[in-house]
């Protein structure tokens, strides 16, 4: 559109120019103010969609961006959520079942130690990871790792890939699980759509025989 409009101008002009040649010259001084209202008005039509182009570009630009950080921050904080709970040597109690659909404890290391504790758990809209002086211990540190969360959900499934919901016990979730799928949608920058990204995570050092010998 740009270059046909800046194509037209040019003939305009051209044809014009000739036209005034061949004219009186009376006629020029009549003619000069058409032409500079004329080709003004041309000119305002290409900046205007140069301009335009423009701003489309930045837009599209801004979009792009905002959907890639989204995009990488989701998934550098589910890498390290699983991995967290990939690693549970074990996975520890929480004060009600319906506390697991949300949040979840776990000991880190080997079972001989050191051990460190962690939760990661949803406030208001953060996801907080905190370190723990001991299961259900007293906060040490902790972080944000991910904002503008809209969904935050753990799913619990045992050895025959039964779930394990609300309306179990604790100790059913800390002695059953072996596997959990983990949900999580969030955008930190509202200039994209929110992203949703799903693992499901392998509890690797959770022992069938352990589940057996519990009542699982």
């Amino acid at each position: 559109m740009i270059v046909a409009a800046v194509v037209t101008l040019c003939a305009w002009l051209r044809a014009r120019h000739v036209r005034a040649d061949s004219a009186p010259a009376r006629e020029e001084a009549g003619s000069t103010m058409l032409e500079i209202v004329i080709s003004s008005a041309m000119l305002g039509l290409v900046l205007t969609s140069v301009l335009s182009f423009m701003t489309s570009a930045a837009s599209n630009e801004r979009f792009q961006q905002a959907r890639v950080s989204n995009q990488e921050s989701v998934r550098l904080v589910m890498i390290e959520a699983s991995r967290d709970l990939r690693n549970a040597n074990p996975l520890l109690t929480l004060p009600t079942s319906a506390s697991f659909a949300t949040s979840f404890e776990v000991a880190l290391g080997p079972r001989e130690g050191p051990l460190t504790y962690a939760r990661w758990n949803l406030v208001g809209g953060d996801l907080v990871r905190s370190v723990l002086n001991g299961p259900g211990g007293t906060v040490l540190s902790s972080g944000v790792k991910l904002r503008g969360i809209t969904t935050w959900s753990l799913r619990y499934f045992d050895r025959n890939d039964v779930e394990i919901t609300a309306a179990d016990l604790p100790g059913d979730f800390v002695n059953c699980t072996d596997r959990v799928v983990v949900s999580v949608t969030a955008g930190i920058d509202g200039a994209a759509k929110a992203f949703t990204e799903n693992h499901d995570v392998q509890l690797r050092n959770h022992l069938l025989s352990q589940e057996g010998s519990s009542g699982c």
